[in-house]
């Protein structure tokens, strides 16, 4: 199985002292994990928005180490996720749910690839396959 990590997984990697079962789950499926290019602005926005200072210049080293370490492992938003993305959203729409424009970016990555995001949200996501390391 591929799994795409979402933000807060990611982010959850990158603290000092991440939640054991969060990184033991990360250690054992390395090799098998992708991230979104979506998940990379959030996270540097992230960063980008907090206040100068030990926090931020660690965050930055952590990031730029994240993205090292994925980086032939990252998904683009191109055109084939963009129409999965209208797919999803079109017909989420049209049953009067509207979907969180990230959030839907992500899962439409997720589906075109046909990976299990990692993420604590589960019910953030309505047709991907859905893993909570924190639960595992």
């Amino acid at each position: 199985m591929n799994y795409l990590v979402d933000t807060n997984a990611a982010s959850e990697l990158m603290k000092i002292a991440p939640e054991e079962s969060v990184l033991n789950w990360a250690l054992s499926n390395q090799e098998t994990c992708f991230l979104s290019v979506i998940t990379i602005g959030e996270i540097e926005r992230g960063i980008e928005l907090l206040a100068t200072g030990r926090k931020k210049q660690r965050l930055r080293i952590a990031f730029a180490e994240l993205i090292e370490a994925m980086e032939d492992r990252t998904l683009a938003f191109d055109r084939a996720v963009a129409h999965q993305w209208a797919i999803l959203t079109g017909a989420w729409q049209r049953k009067g749910k509207t979907l969180p424009v990230l959030d839907s970016m992500i899962e439409a990555t997720a589906v075109r690839w046909n990976l299990t995001i990692v993420t604590r949200n589960t019910t953030d996501f309505v047709e991907a396959q859905t893993l909570d390391p924190w639960k595992s």
